[in-house]
C-alpha cells in the first residue's frame, strides 16, 4: 500500500497530512457529475449511525464550462461550515458519528481531462480512502464504490469477508420502475448482462461475475497491490475487476438486499449502463429490434477452454474459430509456457491469467462477428435459458486462482 500511495496515487492523498484525530468504520466513494442532491437524505437516514465517511468527488470535464454541479454544492455547505479544509478538500459532520468529505474537482484548473472521466474521478475518492485506511483512520479495510442513482440495502456494510482473502466483492442489484419505455430498456440491458454472465459461466469461464462500478466493494491491500482505477472516461470498473481477480478470489454476495439502480438514461460517459440503455429505448422506440449474443457463442468458448484445459498448450486447433487465438496472441502465451518449461499446473495457472476478462470478451465478439451472428434479445430473454440445465451450482467466489 505504502509503494502505491507514494507513487502512483493522485495528488489528493498529499492533503491528507493535516487530517484530524478522527476515525470512520466504512467508506463509500461517490463521482458526481450534473447530480441533484436529493440521494443525500436516504444516505443519511439508512446509515447515520454507521460511522461513515462519505466521500464526494464533485467533478467536471475539462470541456464543459457550464454550472451544473451547484445544487448538489450549495445543498452540502448549507448544512454547516466545514471543521478541516485542505485546498480544494473539506471535511463536514454527517449523520451520527459520520463525515462527509466534499472532494472538489470541478473548478477552473481542476476539471477532469475529459478522457479521463470518471474513472479518474472513482480513483481520486478511493485513492483517498486508501491513504486513510494506511494511515489507520479507516477500520474496515474495504472500499465502497456506488454512484447517486443507487439506494443501499440496510445489510450493505454488513458480512464483508476478510479483505486480505478477497480482492472485492459484488452486490446484486436491479433497476427500479420507471417511465415505461426508460423501464422497459433498463429491463433489457439488466437481462442482457445476466445472460452474458450466466454463459461464460456454463462455458467455465472463472470471468463470470458483473463488472457495474456502483456495486463493488474493494479491497484497500488489493486496490492498491492492482494500481487502482484506471483513468478511463469508461470501462473503468471492468478493467479493475480484471485486475483484482487475479490477485484474488472475487466475492458475489447472493442472499442479501439488492442495490437499486434509478432507471434512468444518461451519455455522460462514452459506454456503459446509461448510453446502452439509451441505445436499447431508441431502438424499441423506433420499432427495431435489440440484438445480443447467441448461445451458440458461448458453446465455441466452452470448446476453447476445454480443449486447452486438457492438454499442452496446442499450436493450432481445428475449430472454425481456429484464427480467434492468434488474434489473440495465443502463439506468444505458447511460445511463454514452453521458454519457461512451465509444468501443467503452472501452465494452467497462465491460461487463467492470460485468457482473462478482456480476451475471453474479445473471443465472444470476434465469435459473433464470424461465425454466429447476434440474436433478437427479447427472443433470447422470453425463451427458457440454454444454461439453466448445465449451468454449476452459482458460488460465492469467482476466482481465476
Amino acid at each position: 500500500m505504502e509503494h502505491y500511495l507514494q507513487r502512483y496515487a493522485e495528488p489528493e492523498v498529499q492533503l491528507l497530512s493535516t487530517w484530524p484525530d478522527l476515525t470512520f468504520n466504512h467508506t463509500l466513494v461517490v463521482p458526481c457529475y450534473r447530480e441533484k442532491p436529493d440521494f443525500l437524505p436516504a444516505l443519511e437516514r439508512e446509515f447515520s449511525g454507521a460511522g461513515l465517511l462519505l466521500i464526494l468527488v464533485i467533478n467536471q470535464p475539462d470541456t464543459d464550462d457550464g454550472d451544473h454541479n451547484g445544487p448538489l454544492l450549495d445543498a452540502i455547505k448549507a448544512r454547516e461550515t466545514a471543521i478541516w479544509q485542505s485546498d480544494h478538500l473539506s471535511l463536514r459532520h454527517w449523520g451520527d458519528n459520520g463525515g462527509l468529505l466534499l472532494v472538489e474537482r470541478w473548478r477552473d484548473g481542476l476539471r477532469l481531462p475529459r478522457q479521463q472521466g470518471v474513472g479518474l474521478a472513482r480513483k481520486i475518492g478511493c485513492d483517498i480512502a486508501a491513504q486513510l485506511t494506511f494511515n489507520g483512520c479507516l477500520s474496515s479495510g474495504w472500499m465502497h464504490s456506488t454512484d447517486a442513482d443507487t439506494r443501499l440495502p440496510a445489510d450493505y456494510f454488513q458480512g464483508l469477508p476478510d479483505p486480505i482473502e478477497r480482492s472485492a466483492a459484488i452486490y446484486p442489484f436491479a433497476h427500479e420502475d420507471g417511465p415505461a419505455l426508460v423501464h422497459r430498456a433498463h429491463r433489457l440491458y439488466e437481462g442482457a448482462l445476466q445472460y452474458y454472465v450466466d454463459g461464460l459461466r456454463w462455458a467455465g469461464s472463472p470471468w463470470a461475475f458483473h463488472t457495474i462500478g456502483s456495486t463493488l466493494a474493494i479491497s484497500a491491500h488489493h486496490y492498491c497491490a492492482a494500481r487502482g482505477f484506471p483513468r478511463r472516461a469508461a470501462g473503468e470498473d471492468f478493467y479493475l475487476l480484471n485486475k483484482l481477480a487475479k490477485l484474488a478470489p472475487v466475492t458475489q454476495f447472493r442472499q442479501r438486499g439488492k442495490l437499486v439502480i434509478r432507471a434512468r438514461l444518461s451519455q455522460r460517459v462514452p459506454f456503459g449502463t446509461g448510453p446502452a440503455t439509451a441505445r436499447i429505448a431508441a431502438q424499441l422506440e423506433a420499432g427495431e429490434e435489440p440484438l445480443w449474443y447467441a448461445p451458440q457463442v458461448f458453446s465455441e468458448l466452452q470448446k476453447f477452454l476445454t480443449i486447452v484445459r486438457n492438454s499442452d498448450p496446442p499450436d493450432t486447433f481445428n475449430e472454425p474459430w481456429a484464427e480467434i487465438p492468434i488474434q489473440l496472441g495465443w502463439s506468444r502465451f505458447v511460445r511463454h509456457c514452453r521458454q519457461q518449461k512451465l509444468s501443467p499446473e503452472q501452465q494452467q495457472q497462465a491460461l487463467k491469467h492470460w485468457f482473462d476478462a478482456f480476451r475471453t470478451l474479445r473471443f465472444v465478439h470476434l465469435v459473433q462477428k464470424h461465425l454466429h451472428p447476434p440474436q433478437p434479445l427479447r427472443t433470447l430473454l422470453d425463451n427458457p435459458s440454454p444454461f439453466d440445465h448445465t449451468c454449476q451450482p452459482e458460488k460465492q467466489a469467482i476466482s481465476p486462482n
